[in-house]
C-alpha cells in the first residue's frame, strides 16, 4: 500500500507541487530542533526534581537537629534546675516510697519533710537518675518544660468534694499513714 499522499494524488484531490511543499516543510521544522531536545528537557526536569528532593530532605533533617537541639537543652535546663533548688538537707528516719521508672524507690526524710511532701510544698523530680525534692514552684515551672520529670507533687489546693449522702463524711482520712 503506498502512502496518503500517493493515494491523495491518484485521488486528484492533492498534487505533486503541494506535496513537496509540506514535504519540504516538515523537514524544515525537523531540522530546527535541535536532536535530543526532548532528552534535554527530561534531564532538566529530572534535576529539578532531585534538587526539589534535597530541599525537602534537608529541611526535615534540620527540622529533626533542631528539635533535638531543643531537647537537649530542655534536659539541660532541667539538670540545673534540680541542682540548684535541690532540698539537701532531709535526711531522717521516716521512709517516703515513690516510683521512678517502674521501680518502687524510698527516700529516709525527716518528719518536716515527709509533712510537706504530703501537704504539696514539696515535690520529688527525677531526670537521668538524678532524684531531688525541690520546692513546689519550681516543680510546677519543671512540669511545664517535662511533665514526666514530676515524680510526687500532692496537690495543695485540692480539696476533695465530700458528698452530702456519704456516711463517712466525719471521719477524716489522714494522707500520711505509715503502712
Amino acid at each position: 500500500m503506498s502512502s496518503l499522499q500517493e493515494q491523495l494524488m491518484k485521488a486528484g484531490l492533492a498534487d505533486k507541487k503541494k506535496a513537496t511543499q509540506i514535504k519540504h516543510e516538515k523537514r524544515k521544522k525537523a531540522k530546527q530542533q535541535p536532536k535530543g531536545h526532548k532528552a534535554k528537557d527530561e534531564l532538566k526536569e529530572q534535576i529539578a526534581a532531585d534538587k526539589q528532593r534535597k530541599i525537602e530532605q534537608d529541611r526535615a533533617l534540620n527540622e529533626q537537629k533542631q528539635a533535638e537541639l531543643k531537647a537537649k537543652e530542655q534536659r539541660a535546663t532541667i539538670k540545673q534546675m534540680l541542682e540548684h533548688h535541690g532540698v539537701t538537707d532531709f535526711k531522717g528516719e521516716i521512709d517516703y516510697n515513690y516510683i521512678y521508672q517502674g521501680v518502687t524507690k524510698t527516700f529516709k526524710v525527716n518528719p518536716k519533710i515527709k509533712q510537706s511532701l504530703v501537704q504539696g510544698t514539696l515535690a520529688i523530680c527525677a531526670i537521668d537518675n538524678l532524684v531531688k525534692l525541690i520546692p513546689d514552684v519550681i516543680a510546677r515551672k519543671l512540669q511545664t518544660i517535662d511533665p514526666d520529670v514530676v515524680l510526687v507533687m500532692h496537690d495543695r489546693l485540692a480539696k476533695q468534694d465530700i458528698d452530702e449522702d456519704d456516711p463517712y463524711a466525719e471521719y477524716q482520712v489522714p494522707d500520711d499513714l505509715m503502712w
